[in-house]
């Protein structure tokens, strides 16, 4: 493969701290708890989805 398209590594302290972090996520809208207690980590450099039905909160936790 030549060099010009051959994957590169950053060596930095970043590179081993998660994109995304969220521990104990919760929200309720009244006395209605809609997400209790989500815990998230994404790692650098991945794609990652979030799938669910209708209603399971998926907007609300991004």
């Amino acid at each position: 493969m030549p060099s010009s398209v051959m994957p590169t590594t950053r060596k930095d302290d970043r590179s081993s701290q998660p994109a995304i972090t969220a521990n104990g996520l919760r929200k309720s809208y009244g006395d209605k708890v809609v997400l209790d207690g989500v815990d998230l980590s994404v790692p650098r450099g991945t794609v990652f989805a979030l799938l669910g039905p209708n209603g399971a909160g998926k907007t609300t936790a991004v």
